[in-house]
């Protein structure tokens, strides 16, 4: 996701470039001790969330800044197998930021909010909101019966469903930004990686994403993802409100085309495709028929 940097001399000034940086700094393998003698790195999960705001007003020219930053970095998946963040600030005037997430292993969840009072008169200030959560893994290629050296194909799926938006629109660049960076590749350097990746943007909307990644048995493989989003509200973009809400869900999911492949990384987390899917609205809407058909029975009260 391109980011320009912030000029003083810009009308509508995006996001700030610290949203630009985050995709490199999450991919990039942090310097963290061995989890154990084959491993380059341990698997880990991190997360961070950040909000500020300013209120420029005549008089006095500026008012002080409120930021809130929060992160785990490296966390121990045993005691904190999920990471749960938040930030908000709240300027004089009734702005607001919000932002926070929840992530574990294979599935990353985020949200964030930015509201202005007065986008658009003297009061001229803003307010940024922005999270980062992601997870890096390890998992063997085994496969019954398979010599080492077999091949083995993997399919990386990322599931995507949230909702996003901008007021008043058409949105000003800058606003709002949401992306899903997911990569899997041989857990060791090689001479020529072999590293396929899915970067999503919000603009491709909901749905399923996928890529393949060829191994071998034997292999140590390693999977990664980033859920990142930033959003502004104020006089810099003439927004005054921007949302991103992609609680719902941000999987990471592989599915091997040999039977009995390992799908069971180093931490314990299983990346097959679940069988119990998560409540959907038709899920919702069938409980709605079954409570309908009880009143209708005379088994609960109606609502007259």
């Amino acid at each position: 996701m391109a980011v320009c940097p912030t000029t003083q001399t810009s009308p509508v000034a995006p996001l700030r470039p610290a949203l630009g940086l985050i995709l490199a700094v999450t991919l990039a393998a942090p310097g963290l001790s061995l989890a154990a003698p084959f491993l380059p790195n341990p698997a880990y999960l991190n997360a961070s969330t950040f909000t500020d705001g300013i209120r420029h007003t005549t008089n006095p020219v500026e008012a002080p800044v409120d930021s809130k930053q929060s992160s785990i970095e490296g966390a121990n998946l045993v005691s904190q197998p999920v990471l749960r963040q938040s930030s908000d600030t709240l300027l004089s005037n009734g702005a607001r930021a919000h932002a926070q997430i929840e992530a574990s292993m294979g599935v990353l969840k985020g949200k964030l909010s930015t509201h202005y009072e007065k986008a658009f008169d003297a009061d001229s200030g803003f307010v940024d909101a922005i999270f980062s959560t992601s997870f890096e893994d390890f998992i063997e290629v085994t496969a019954p019966g398979l010599a080492e050296g077999t091949p083995v194909t993997y399919t990386f799926s990322l599931t995507i469903d949230g909702t996003s938006g901008v007021t008043p629109l058409p949105a000003a660049p800058g606003a709002l930004g949401v992306g899903f960076a997911a990569s899997m590749g041989p857990a060791w350097l090689s001479p020529v990686p072999r590293v396929r990746t899915i970067d999503w943007q919000m603009s491709q909307g909901d749905g399923v994403f996928s890529q393949t990644f060829e191994a071998v048995v034997g292999e140590l493989v390693r999977v990664r993802g980033t859920l990142f989003a930033g959003s502004q509200a104020g006089f810099r973009n003439g927004t005054s409100d921007a949302w991103a809400d992609y609680m719902s869900t941000a999987r990471f999911n592989l599915t091997p085309n040999v039977a009995g492949a390992n799908t069971v990384s180093v931490s314990g987390h299983d990346y097959a495709v679940s069988v119990v899917p998560e409540p959907t609205t038709a899920i919702l809407f069938v409980m709605g028929m079954l409570y309908a058909l009880a009143a209708w029975r005379g088994r609960l009260p109606h609502l007259d």
